[in-house]
């Protein structure tokens, strides 16, 4: 019997075993990494969002839907950073709107429809920040250029989430569409008569 041959099996076998066991190793190192990561500061999250997500976003429009889907996937382990991204980026909205900044306007709404169908944000309350927006309509003496902005804002961003909020808010959704269509041919019959 040649037990060199024997010991240099038990070698290979005990070789491989422990680069098995060595490569575990880094792995579970990045999950706990992963998780440390994931247990961040509320500066971090701001960081995050305000200095990775939404550039990204403004930069790469065409892109939204990943960053949403990213954000969806963060929302099943942690739905605290999934919330604080949201509220951050409410207020980036909000800021957008009071200096008049369209463009990052349609672009962030837009990006609240992509996290509408990565049911980080219910239906409802896209439906509610869509009809904040179109309450231009309903001021008194209403400005044709500004109307005109929002429910073009609004309704460039209906292509990413309208079949989703006709299917679970059709009532809600309807009443929107009915009110810009009123719009519209009030601002039809002025034209034709004025």
């Amino acid at each position: 019997m040649d037990y060199s041959r024997e010991n240099s099996r038990g070698n290979r076998r005990n070789d491989e075993e422990d680069r098995r066991r060595d490569n575990r190793r880094p792995r579970e190192r990045g999950r706990e990494h992963e998780q440390q990561d994931l247990d961040q500061t509320p500066e971090k999250l701001r960081f995050i969002v305000i200095e990775l997500v939404m550039p990204s976003v403004r930069e790469l429009p065409m892109s939204s839907s990943i960053y949403a889907t990213l954000v969806g996937l963060i929302n099943v382990g942690k739905s605290d950073i999934a919330k604080a991204i949201v509220t951050e980026t409410s207020e980036i909205l909000q800021q957008n709107l009071n200096v008049g900044d369209w463009r990052e306007v349609k672009l962030t709404l837009k990006f609240f429809a992509e996290l509408t169908n990565a049911n980080v944000i219910q239906p409802e309350t896209l439906l509610k920040i869509y009809g904040n927006l179109l309450s231009v309509l309903d001021e008194p003496v209403i400005k044709k250029r500004r109307a005109d902005t929002f429910i073009k804002i609004v309704l460039s961003t209906l292509p990413y989430i309208g079949k989703r909020l006709k299917d679970r808010e059709p009532t809600k959704f309807e009443q929107m569409l009915n009110k810009i269509q009123s719009y519209f041919n009030a601002r039809t019959q002025q034209s034709q008569f004025g």
